[in-house]
């Protein structure tokens, strides 16, 4: 059978590849989310013609409820990818639509197949999405058969495989961190052999050792579970382990090793080998002893990588992860082809990423994850956080390739299908992502972090009642872990339901490590649901668990000015501090337009609108996000020109803020945009 090409369009500098989905410019591919390049396709189709934004709603989403903020997020993403700050490619007609005004035509050097005449000149078929579809279903079919064996009974039960952290009976040990470590390194070797299924430290770390074992093999839905310990003293360590058949209870195998140095790291290899080859008895042993051996012989660097990644583990701050990168450092110099090290910086760097937002980190991050994905080209923890990285820098298409291939790869390892799931949601394919999130649930049931993942995935989707099940869930496996009772008041709180929003936030409270992130959370849902006095006492608490937050002394404020008890010379006291401290981090981010429109909502609080006008004006030269569009409309509120405030309250939606939150909203929601 032949081939046909692909169906090229061009106009201006640039080319439209149909069937990839793709634009470029100069053999430089730019990036467009699925829904904007479907947009640019629908005026490239009625090129010259006005298209209604109606027309445009009912031709892209007409599966789905949106506002118009969708449509418009849309053209401001074309506008961007194409540098069409005049709009000349594409021409606003107010009110009304838009015009693609620029010539596109097929290019006949690239189009192997031949075209049929449309008014313009341009067919668009059926497009690639469509061919995406058909490659998933045949992964996932694939995935079916080995999770859910046929029910001839020709296919056994699939193994399940997880792995408790070693208890440390040593007194007064100077290697803390070595039980833990040990044990997270046999689940990670043992979670890269083939066809074996291994729940993620994630679920499994979560339990006790000390539990029954069958209970826990419920909880985590495995059919083996590995336990073990370590005792002795730093000079000379004795390390047992052993592999429990959940169902009878039965010891299938164990081992004791007494070691001391550079044994530790053959004692690894030795006990991942002897559970890989006892549970899959058909892999040859150079195919077990691949995936679990560590690639270096130096006990002092390996003991360095292990106690870098038990910080990494627990790191919530920079200086935990900086210390744990020149740990890594250390270990890489003395065995610069340490695979594991390598790929543990990578980590690293990308957590760094999402604490400081520094950028330099992502080169790093990319420049390590590439090293050890060099080095070995089948380490799954390197290739999920390649695929992480590219999903952070907008490149979603590679993004998506990546993690495809560590699926098809490694059909078992739920963490992939979570990775590649997301990538899904965020390319707008909700149905492909709908699959990977159940493979994942389905292989991981005990992963509190898939379950809340999965379930926020089906809150967005507007599928409430399979989400909530979910989320409570997650929050029964890890009771005392504020995140996952957090991320199901987030859900509740974006769908309007702000009481219930405020009863789970208010549940997280005793658990919250995150400087008052759920006090505030819970202050904001009172605040909404119009409970004034209940919101300032919140936030009150929240200031003194985060005395540093700007915008918790700006949530006092607002809140003051609604509680019957509170008097507005307090609330000048609170809006003075938030300038205060905003101001500080002005001085930090002096472009930042967020800080500049929060001050100048809040010098207009206090009465002095001229540098609170200042302020806001500053923040106009800046990146209009839905929280500057937000603070201006609250601006212009309170210098009561409510024309002004209507028309950044209605930018505000257009850019994404929920429409619910203003309509609540005390100050906003008597806006005649708002009048039923």
């Amino acid at each position: 059978m032949g081939t046909q090409g692909h169906r090229i369009i061009v106009f201006d500098d640039y080319r439209v590849d149909v069937d990839r989905g793709t634009v470029s410019r100069a053999d430089e591919e730019l990036y467009l989310r699925p829904k904007s390049f479907a947009v640019l396709m629908h005026l490239i189709e009625h090129q010259g013609v006005l298209v209604s934004k109606d027309e445009l709603m009912e031709a892209i989403w007409s599966d789905t409820v949106v506002t118009d903020g969708a449509l418009t997020q849309c053209i401001i993403d074309i506008r961007r990818v194409l540098e069409d700050e005049d709009h000349q490619i594409i021409r606003t007609v107010p009110r009304r639509g838009f015009i693609f005004e620029a010539q596109a035509r097929a290019d006949e050097a690239d189009a192997r197949a031949p075209a049929a005449d449309s008014g313009h000149g341009i067919v668009v078929r059926a497009s690639v999405w469509a061919l995406a579809a058909v490659a998933v279903a045949v992964v996932v079919i694939t995935l079916t058969w080995w999770v859910d064996p046929a029910s001839t009974g020709s296919t056994p039960a699939p193994t399940v495989l997880a792995v408790l952290p070693f208890s440390d009976n040593r007194p007064q040990a100077e290697r803390t961190y070595l039980a833990r470590s040990l044990s997270a390194e046999i689940l990670n070797k043992l979670a890269q052999v083939p066809h074996l299924q291994v729940v993620s430290r994630i679920a499994s770390f979560g339990e006790d050792p000390g539990d029954d074992i069958r209970s826990i093999g419920k909880t985590l839905d495995a059919t083996h579970v590995i336990v073990g310990s370590v005792s002795g003293d730093d000079a000379r360590l004795r390390v047992n382990a052993q592999l429990v058949e959940v169902a009878s209870g039965y010891e299938l195998w164990a081992g004791d090793f007494d070691l001391r140095g550079s044994d530790l790291i053959d004692t690894q290899e030795q006990i991942a080998r002897s559970i890989a080859g006892k549970l899959r008895t058909e892999l040859v042993p150079a195919e077990i002893a691949t995936a679990v051996d560590v690639s270096t012989d130096d006990p002092v660097a390996y003991d360095l990588y292990l106690q870098a990644s038990e910080m990494l583990r627990h790191a919530r701050d920079s200086g935990i992860v900086g210390e744990a990168l020149e740990r890594l450092d250390q270990a890489l110099t003395r065995e610069p082809l340490f695979v594991e090290a390598e790929a543990a910086k990578c980590t690293a760097h990308r957590r760094l990423l999402d604490l400081d937002e520094h950028p330099g980190q992502l080169d790093l991050a990319l420049q390590s994850c590439r090293r050890a994905i060099d080095l070995s080209p089948n380490h799954l923890t390197a290739r999920l956080e390649l695929g992480n990285l590219l999903q952070m820098t907008g490149q979603m298409e590679l993004a998506e390739s990546q993690l495809r291939d560590a699926v098809a790869d490694f059909p078992q390892h739920a963490l992939a299908h979570l990775e590649l799931a997301e990538v899904l949601a965020e390319r707008d394919r909700t149905t492909q992502a709908d699959r990977h999130f159940d493979i994942a649930a389905a292989l991981e049931p005990g992963n509190a972090e898939i379950l809340s993942e999965y379930a926020f995935f089906l809150g967005r989707q507007n599928r409430f009642d399979e989400a909530i099940p979910r989320f409570e869930r997650a929050i029964s496996l890890v009771p005392h872990d504020s995140k996952y009772r957090i991320d199901f008041g987030v859900a509740l709180f974006y769908r309007g339901r702000f009481d219930e929003a405020a009863a789970v936030f208010e549940a997280a409270i005793p658990h919250d490590g995150d400087a008052g992130l759920a006090l505030n959370n819970a202050g904001a849902s009172h605040y909404l649901a119009g409970q004034f006095a209940r919101a300032h006492g919140l936030f009150l608490e929240a200031s003194a668990a985060n005395p540093g937050g700007y915008f918790i002394w700006g949530n006092l404020g607002d809140s003051c000015r609604h509680a019957p008890d509170c008097s507005d010379e307090q609330a000048r006291l609170y809006y003075q501090k938030a300038v205060e401290l905003a101001g500080q981090q002005l001085s930090i981010r002096p472009n930042d337009a967020e800080l500049h429109a929060s001050i100048g909502v809040y010098g207009i609080r206090l009465g002095d609108t001229d540098s609170g006008r200042a302020a806001i004006q500053r923040a106009l030269t800046g990146e209009i996000t839905e929280e500057v569009a937000l603070d201006i409309a609250l601006g212009y509120e309170a210098l009561d020109l409510i024309g002004e405030a209507s028309q950044w309250a209605q930018h505000a939606i257009e850019l994404g803020y929920p429409r619910t939150f203003l309509e609540a909203d005390p100050d906003l929601g008597s806006l005649p945009l708002f009048d039923r």
